[in-house]
């Protein structure tokens, strides 16, 4: 999420320079990472390629404090329910996928673990992230939505 909005934050700011250091120092890592990890399958090689953002994301995070004043503390703090949000879905959906049934996936109906597990982390994600969030969020969330639905009612 962070990767994703840091560039836009830069090309605001008319760092492009930046932008395009950053963007193959990513490629760099990406390519290394990825083909240390191909070897030991595709789980591994996700892997690689999370741990590649994560470890860019600190070097993005600090090319924005120095060109924006915006401090990583802060960014941080901002986006700690929704990565303590990410943590809990990840540790449920991986430890109720060790008691689904495996694949071969040659069915509809062989599909339906994966739907499970799909539906059962969407539902934790949002659950863990309600409840980070505090009431405070939570009422200010619930009046955005009431503004967002009426809002798009009148047009």
């Amino acid at each position: 999420m962070l990767n994703f909005f840091a560039d836009p934050a830069l090309t605001v700011l008319g760092k492009a320079g930046i932008i395009a250091r950053l963007a193959a120092t990513q490629v760099m890592v990406t390519l290394l990472f990825c083909l240390v990890a191909a070897p030991y399958g595709i789980v591994w090689f996700a892997a690689a390629y999370v741990a590649r953002a994560y470890l860019t994301m600190v070097l993005q995070m600090v090319l924005l404090q120095r060109s924006a004043g915006i401090r990583a503390r802060d960014v941080a703090v901002g986006v700690a329910p929704a990565v303590g949000a990410a943590v809990v879905m990840a540790l449920v959906v991986w430890t109720t996928a060790d008691t689904m049934p495996q694949g071969p996936f040659d069915s509809v109906a062989s599909l339906l673990p994966i739907a499970f597990l799909i539906l059962q982390g969407t539902l934790v994600y949002a659950a863990v992230l309600l409840t980070f969030m505090g009431r405070r969020r939570c009422l200010e969330l619930v009046q955005f939505a009431r503004g967002f639905s009426i809002g798009t009612q009148a047009s």
